[in-house]
C-alpha cells in the first residue's frame, strides 16, 4: 500500500473513531444542563456586547464568551451540542499536533517509521484524560479549548505555508483573546512545535553579527530572538488580559475572584514548594500513570501524597529531570531537540507556578485535572520528542525503551477505562443530581428562586429559572 493511501485510510479511522469518541461524550451528558460557573456567564449575556467583556474570576475571555454566546442563540438549552462542539474542538487539537509530530519525523527520518505510533498512542491518552473529557463535557469551556487549538493550528499554518515569523504574533493576539491566562505557557509550546520543523538558524553567523547593528527583522530571524519575542509579547498580552479583567468585572460579584495572597505566601514558603513540587511532579508522569490519567480523584490523591511525602516527590522529580536530560542529550538523540524541550519544559513551570501561587491558601487548585487541555497537552508534545528521536548508545535505547513501554501502558489502561472515565468524568454532584435539576427546571415560573443544589451555586439561583424560561421560549 502505498504513502498516500496509508494516509488517507489513517485519517479516516482517526474520523470514525472521533465520531465514536464525541457519540460517548454526547451520550454521558445527556441529561446535563447548565451548571456552577456557566450558569453565570450564559446569564450576563444579557450585558452589553452579549457580556463579551467580562471577567471571570480574574480570567479574560472576549471572543470566547463571543463563541459561547453562538452557540447559544444556536443550541439554547440542547446541551449535548455544546459538548459535541468541544469534543470535535479538541479532536482537531490532537490532529493538528499529530500532523507537526508527522512532519517532524519525515524532516529528521525522511520516512515514516514505528515511531509514528508514539505521538498517537500519547494523544489518544490525552484526549480521553480526566481532565479534557471534564472540559468536554463543560459547554463554556469551549473558550479554552479554541485558544489552544488556535496556537496548534496556527503554528503548523505557519509552517506549511512557510509564513514569517511576525504573523505568531497575530496567533498569539488571537489565542489570547479566547482565553487569556495560560497565553505564556501555551505560547512556549506552540513555539516549541513552530521551531521543530524550521530551518536552524545559527545565531553566530556572521550576518547577524554584531547584534548591536542588527535589526528588529534580524533578531526575528534569529531563534533567540524569537524565544525572547514570544516571552515578551505574549506577557504583554497576559498584562492586557490582567488590565481589562481589572476594567470589567462581571455583574455576579462572586465571581470577581480574589487578590493572591502574598502575604500568606511569605510566611509558608515551605508549604508553598511542596505544592509546586507535588503539582510538577504528578503532572509530569501522567503519561506513564494510568490511574491519574484516568480518574480524578486518584490525581488528587496522588498529588496529595507527594505533597505529604515531599523527599520522594524531589527524588522523582530529579529523576524524570534527569532522564529528560539524558534523552535530549546531543551524545544520545542524533536530533536537536534541546531548545524545543527546554521551551516546553520552561511552558510547564510557567503554568505550574502560576497555578499554585494564584491558588496558595485559597483554591489549592495545583493538580486538579481542568488545566488538561493545555498543561496535559505541553507535556504530551515533551515527552513525544523525547521518545521519537532516535538515540545513538545503548544505554540510551534502553532508557527511551522503558519510557515508550510505560507510555503504551498507559495508554492502554486509559482506553481500557474510557467507558468509566467518560461517565464520570464531570463533577460528581452534576451527574447524581442531573434528573432532580431536570425535574425542578420543570416547575420554574418567572423570577422563581430555584431550590438548593450542590451543582448550582447559591447567588445563582435566582438567575436559574429566567434564563430556563428564556430558552424554552426561544425552543417554541
Amino acid at each position: 500500500m502505498n504513502s498516500k493511501r496509508l494516509k488517507a485510510g489513517g485519517w479516516t479511522l482517526f474520523a470514525a473513531l472521533g465520531v465514536a469518541y464525541t457519540a460517548a461524550n454526547v451520550y454521558v451528558a445527556r441529561n446535563f444542563w447548565f451548571w456552577w460557573d456557566e450558569i453565570s456567564v450564559t446569564a450576563s449575556q444579557s450585558g452589553p456586547l452579549r457580556g463579551m467583556l467580562y471577567s471571570h474570576i480574574g480570567n479574560w475571555f472576549p471572543l470566547g464568551r463571543l463563541v459561547y454566546a453562538i452557540e447559544t442563540g444556536i443550541f439554547g438549552d440542547s446541551y449535548g451540542w455544546y459538548v459535541a462542539v468541544n469534543c470535535v474542538l479538541l479532536l482537531a487539537i490532537c490532529g493538528f499536533v499529530f500532523e507537526q509530530l508527522r512532519m517532524f519525523s519525515m524532516a529528521t527520518q525522511g520516512r515514516a517509521t514505528w515511531r509514528l505510533l508514539i505521538p498517537i498512542a500519547l494523544l489518544v491518552s490525552y484526549a480521553v484524560s480526566a481532565g479534557n473529557l471534564y472540559n468536554a463535557q463543560w459547554g463554556y469551556q469551549v473558550a479554552w479549548f479554541l485558544s489552544v487549538l488556535t496556537v496548534v493550528a496556527g503554528t503548523w499554518i505557519l509552517t506549511r505555508f512557510n509564513l514569517s515569523f511576525w504573523w505568531y504574533f497575530a496567533v498569539l493576539a488571537i489565542a489570547m483573546l479566547f482565553f487569556a491566562s495560560h497565553i505564556v505557557s501555551i505560547g512556549l509550546t506552540g513555539l516549541a512545535l513552530l521551531l521543530l520543523n524550521r530551518k536552524p538558524v545559527d545565531d553566530s553567523t556572521e550576518e547577524n553579527s554584531p547584534s548591536t547593528s542588527r535589526s528588529l527583522v534580524d533578531h526575528l530571524r534569529s531563534t533567540r530572538g524569537q524565544v525572547a519575542a514570544t516571552l515578551v509579547v505574549s506577557g504583554f498580552l497576559l498584562g492586557v488580559a490582567y488590565i481589562a479583567a481589572k476594567a470589567f468585572p462581571p455583574p455576579d460579584t462572586s465571581l470577581n475572584g480574589t487578590d493572591i495572597k502574598w502575604d500568606y505566601l511569605l510566611q509558608q514558603p515551605t508549604r508553598f514548594f511542596r505544592l509546586l513540587l507535588a503539582a510538577i511532579v504528578n503532572w509530569v508522569i501522567t503519561p506513564f500513570s494510568g490511574t491519574t490519567n484516568s480518574f480524578e480523584p486518584r490525581a488528587i490523591a496522588h498529588g496529595n501524597w507527594f505533597a505529604a511525602h515531599s523527599w520522594i516527590a524531589l527524588a522523582l522529580l530529579i529523576v524524570v529531570a534527569a532522564i529528560i536530560i539524558f534523552l535530549a542529550s546531543p551524545k544520545q538523540s542524533t536530533i536537536d531537540i534541546r531548545l524545543p524541550v527546554g521551551l516546553l519544559v520552561l511552558a510547564l513551570l510557567v503554568f505550574q507556578v502560576t497555578v499554585t501561587i494564584r491558588g496558595f491558601g485559597g483554591l489549592e487548585s495545583s493538580v486538579l485535572r481542568r488545566y488538561d487541555p493545555s498543561l496535559l497537552l505541553t507535556i504530551t508534545i515533551l515527552w513525544a520528542l523525547l521518545t521519537m528521536s532516535p538515540i545513538r548508545t545503548l544505554l540510551g535505547k534502553f532508557v527511551q525503551g522503558a519510557v515508550i513501554a510505560l507510555i503504551a501502558i498507559t495508554t492502554i489502561w486509559s482506553l481500557w477505562n474510557f467507558p468509566s472515565a467518560v461517565r464520570n468524568a464531570s463533577f460528581h454532584q452534576r451527574i447524581t443530581e442531573a434528573d432532580a435539576v431536570n425535574a425542578a427546571l420543570s416547575q420554574c415560573t418567572p423570577n422563581k428562586e430555584f431550590p438548593p443544589f450542590i451543582s448550582i451555586q447559591a447567588p445563582i439561583r435566582g438567575d436559574v429559572c429566567n434564563l430556563w424560561l428564556r430558552f424554552h421560549h426561544q425552543r417554541n
